[in-house]
């Protein structure tokens, strides 16, 4: 394999380039909800531990590539994972096993944290995949990587020639990441890239990643809800849900920590 194929400057400035048109395409509305509490706290800041088992030699010596990355703070630390980063990590394993090395690991790792305005790729992914896309990763034979529809993936590795070097259900490792992911497409009527309260609201029930949800429907009415399961066995409070007949939600997302979406 020729080297100089991924590690060619100008050729990775045009894929930094292509993932940043990509970034563009979101609107105002779509970027304060990235850079939301709630999402910045549940992506990045809420740290867990390495869910797959890796040997500390072993992860010492992929951080040391650059391939896998910590901060200065979280070193040491068991809890020093988040939630981006152990997808990234199951991925990364699973390209491993398949023999690329880690200097191609890393280059892909680089594309995925590309960013415009605290907006990576590897987020909008992730969002886009918990929002029930059906994303797949291609990875190919220089290194480059792009993410496409379960479509044309499809079509790709059915065409002959196509220099993929193989495809990933990148959907799959996102919902693999939360730990009680909700697959239901029974909120999916709150999907709306030009309302950030929707999106808030979807991100929580899809992900159900909160400890509690503090329904005010009006002055003196407030409902708690501790698991998306919950809201689904009350079909009058779902109904209002769905029709954004509240005053507010609090999110409470972690000790501490919490959103409110109104």
């Amino acid at each position: 394999m020729n080297q100089e194929l991924y590690t060619d400057k100008f050729s990775q400035e045009l894929t930094k380039r292509a993932i940043e048109e990509t970034l563009g395409f979101a609107n105002d509305t779509f970027l304060q909800f990235v850079n939301s509490k709630l999402i910045n706290y549940v992506l990045i800041k809420h740290k867990t531990g390495l869910r797959a088992d890796v040997k500390p030699r072993v992860m010492n010596n992929w951080i040391t590539s650059g391939a896998v990355i910590i901060s200065n703070e979280d070193k040491g630390k068991i809890n020093r994972f988040n939630i981006a980063e152990n997808i990234w990590l199951d991925i990364f394993i699973d390209l491993k096993s398949y023999g690329l090395s880690l200097e191609k690991l890393k280059y892909i790792r680089e594309q995925l944290n590309i960013g415009v305005k605290n907006f990576t790729y590897l987020k909008l992914n992730i969002l886009l995949s918990v929002f029930g896309a059906e994303n797949y990763m291609e990875v190919f034979s220089n290194g480059k990587i792009s993410f496409i529809n379960k479509e044309l993936s499809d079509s790709l590795t059915r065409k002959k020639g196509a220099k993929i070097s193989m495809s990933l259900n990148f959907t799959t490792y996102v919902k693999e990441g939360f730990n009680n992911f909700f697959n239901s497409k029974e909120f999916d009527v709150l999907l709306d890239y030009n309302d950030s309260k929707k999106l808030k609201l979807l991100f929580c029930l899809k992900t159900n990643f909160y400890k509690k949800l503090s329904i005010k429907l009006s002055d003196g009415d407030v409902r708690l809800i501790s698991d998306t399961n919950e809201l689904l066995s009350n079909q009058n409070l779902l109904e209002k849900i769905l029709k954004m007949e509240f005053e507010s939600i609090r999110v409470d997302i972690d000790d501490d920590v919490y959103d409110i979406i109104k």
